[in-house]
Parts: structure tokens; sequence; C-alpha cells
């Protein structure tokens, strides 16, 4: 059980991470952190205390140097389908156990306005053009997986 000082602290930061601010040009914490799956089943889907800052830090640098240059790039609103997930949330899903989107470092999106054959297309234009870990476009759901890694981006790329 939180303190009360602990308690204060937390109620602190989020304040000053505002979920609803936009954090780029065009997205915001809580589209990040939002999850249909997590609503349904009752999880609060936010970063532990001792790991906010990180994940927050992670979400930002992912937005930078991908999600916002893919929105200009293809200049049309994309959907968010998973971003951060906590580990509760992760296991519920199927993630794997090192999941990067625990660690606030990928997404899973679309692009309302393609075609199956567009989002085919835009997948390997953001092999070709962008700096990431992974990418993996998952087929049956037309959703493309995204990955940025602070460290060391591996550029693995992949169809399921």
């Amino acid at each position: 059980m939180r303190s009360t000082a602990e308690n204060r602290s937390l109620r602190s930061l989020l304040f000053i991470i505002n979920l609803n601010n936009t954090i780029m040009k065009y997205f915001t914490f809580k589209e990040l952190l939002h999850s249909e799956v997590a609503l349904r089943n009752n999880i609060v889907n936010l970063p532990p205390r001792n790991k906010v800052v990180q994940v927050y830090y992670n979400l930002t640098i992912l937005v930078d140097n991908l999600l916002d240059p893919i929105r200009e790039r293809f200049a049309t609103p994309m959907i968010i389908t998973s971003g951060y997930r906590c580990e509760r949330l992760n296991k519920l899903v199927g993630g794997v156990y090192n999941s990067q989107h625990m660690k606030g470092e990928a997404v899973d999106f679309w692009f309302p306005s393609f075609s199956h054959k567009e989002m085919i297309e835009a997948f390997f234009e953001i092999a070709e053009e962008f700096d990431f870990d992974q990418l993996i476009y998952y087929k049956k759901k037309g959703i493309i997986h995204i990955s940025y890694s602070i460290k060391n981006n591996r550029h693995q790329i992949s169809m399921r």
C-alpha cells in the first residue's frame, strides 16, 4: 500500500505528464496508453511508478523519431491500436515477456483511409525510409507494429 507521500508524489507526476497533452505534433499520451482490452478487463494501463519517467521518455522518443514523421510522410491520420502495455495487459493479449510495448518503445497502428494493398505498400516504404528496431506487418489484421530503441535499432522486418 502506498504512503500518503507516495500518492502525492505520483499525483504530482501525473499532473506534470498530463495524459491529454499532445506530446508531439499529432499524438497524446492518452492515445498511446489507451487499450480497449484493458478497459473491457478493468485493467489500469499505466506504467509502475518506478518506470513512469522512462516509459514516457521512450514514448516521446518513439513519437519524435517514428510516429510524427510517418504521419507526415503519408499525410493521413494513424490509429494506434496498441501502444504502451502494462505487464498484466501484455500477458492478457499474448505479448512476449520482454515486449517493447511494456517499455513504451513500440506501437501497433493502421491508416483508416488505406486499403489492405496500401497498408502493405506503406509497410515497405517505412522499411526503406525510417530507422526502427522492429517492423512487422500483420496480414490478417492489416496492422503495422513498429518499435524504436534508443540503444540499438536492429532493423528487423517481418510479415506474419
